[in-house]
């Protein structure tokens, strides 16, 4: 008699095991709850240097089946759905771009990937309770990649690791099974290594973002990865290698073409690439009757007189990372990079010359960043020296991108006698005119002398 009374006792019991186990799920307001969803997407944050494209990117997830309702038997996980493999390609994933001063931050989001069909998969499952009721228990990682294209390409990839949980609980209307939550820990950072990087407390909110305009609308299982190409190209001579370039030209009426400016110019790499100890190639070109022509004796071209490049066919100053290097440049010549990182920012300005002065001279800039709309400046009068970034045109323009970037500076000569003649000729000219008038005095004087006799 007792075995008969005992069994509807047992089911009450697992009826109000089930309401309550239900009830205590269902605020979302207690971080330590899973959430009442049934979506689920995962995010991809990707780290980038200025100006970096991210095109053609793909990021592969893989779940492991961890445990269902605590069992880690095999027979209990081979009951679980698979989920995934799940895949986010950075050209056709939902995204948005926060830049901020020498970086960019990239948020890639997959589309719900608990679709119908694994929706059915996990209510067919045979379990003791009704249906597929049960916890299952998952585990996220990033497992591929695929790089991008252009340039030398270089991905750290997230160490990061989650807990997924999956809880299908029967509805209380219809008693039909249904997922009813999902609970998402991260139990292992992006960068293990990285002491600045803390765990995430309590659990987090898995649903997909609807508006990706919208600030952090985005689902918080996220891996985030850092990503920075360097530009590859190795003839200086070729100008679709040209990454980086700063040209001179010298213009107006009297313009003297065969005179050095000064240059000052610092390059300062991506703070996440490995700055090369060495320095960055700069060669000189230089414009020989519509020929660009690398030099190979740079000795002109440097401040100091002993400081020559001798005749190295692969001659180039070295521009080390955040270190100011001083140079000169003539009419027509370039100072050019063509293996800088992508993200790289520079300072240039041109500055007076120690042993002279260019004060006829108006310098002008047209600053191009990454094959964009050029952008002009140029110095109130002739008596200033012009610097970049300035007002006219601030820092963002001043990055190497993945296509060409360039400062072009013109001095161009306002100041001129009326004649024409330069002002550095007029010694040898007054010279010229004495004798002149010398001989006109000496031609008078005979002529003269000679009415006399007559």
């Amino acid at each position: 008699m007792k075995k008969y009374t005992i069994l509807p006792i047992l089911l009450l019991a697992l009826l109000l095991c089930l309401c309550t186990f239900t009830s205590a799920l269902a605020d979302n307001t207690d971080p330590e709850k899973p959430y009442a969803t049934d979506k689920a997407a995962i995010t991809k944050i990707l780290i980038t240097p200025f100006g970096t494209d991210v095109t053609g990117l793909s990021f592969t997830f893989t779940f492991t089946k961890e445990s269902l309702d605590g069992k880690t038997t095999s027979n209990d996980k081979d009951k679980m759905p698979a989920i995934g493999p799940i895949v986010i390609n950075t050209t056709t994933a939902t995204k948005k771009l926060v830049s901020s001063t020498d970086e960019d931050i990239w948020y890639f989001q997959s589309a719900n990937f608990i679709d119908e069909n694994l929706v059915n998969d996990f209510l067919a499952v045979t379990n003791p309770l009704i249906g597929g009721v049960g916890v299952y228990k998952y585990s996220v990682t990033e497992t591929g990649y695929g790089l991008g294209i252009g340039g030398t390409r270089t991905l750290i990839q997230s160490s990061a690791k989650y807990d997924f949980i999956v809880y299908v609980l029967e509805n209380t209307v219809s008693h039909e099974p249904e997922i009813k939550y999902i609970g998402v820990t991260k139990t292992i950072k992006d960068n293990p290594l990285d002491a600045t990087e803390e765990l995430p407390t309590g659990k987090l909110n898995p649903t997909p973002g609807e508006d990706p305009e919208a600030p952090g609308d985005f689902s918080e299982m996220s891996f985030k990865n850092k990503y920075h190409k360097t530009n590859s190209g190795t003839n200086p001579e070729n100008q679709s290698d040209w990454k980086l370039y700063i040209s001179k030209k010298v213009t107006g009426v009297g313009a003297e073409q065969t005179e050095y400016f000064y240059f000052k110019v610092t390059i300062t790499v991506p703070s996440m690439c490995n700055a090369n100890p060495l320095g960055y190639k700069g060669y000189v070109l230089e414009d020989q009757s519509g020929t660009l022509t690398k030099l190979t004796n740079l000795g002109s071209n440097y401040i100091n007189s002993g400081d020559t490049a001798g005749t190295n066919p692969d001659v180039y100053f070295a521009f080390k990372s955040g270190t100011e290097l001083i140079f000169k440049l003539k009419h027509n010549q370039y100072l050019v990079f063509t293996e800088l990182p992508v993200g790289t920012k520079y300072t240039v300005a041109e500055v007076a010359a120690p042993t002279r002065s260019f004060s006829q001279y108006l310098a002008r800039a047209s600053v191009i960043y990454n094959g964009g709309e050029a952008q002009l400046t140029q110095a109130s009068d002739e008596s200033e020296n012009l610097a970049l970034p300035n007002t006219d045109v601030p820092q963002k323009y001043l990055y190497v991108g993945e296509v060409k970037s360039c400062a072009e500076f013109t001095n161009h000569r306002t100041v001129f006698p009326v004649t024409g003649i330069k002002i550095n000729d007029l010694p040898f000219l007054g010279l010229i005119a004495i004798a002149i008038l010398a001989f006109a005095a000496y031609i008078t004087l005979k002529l003269h002398r000679r009415r006399l006799y007559n």
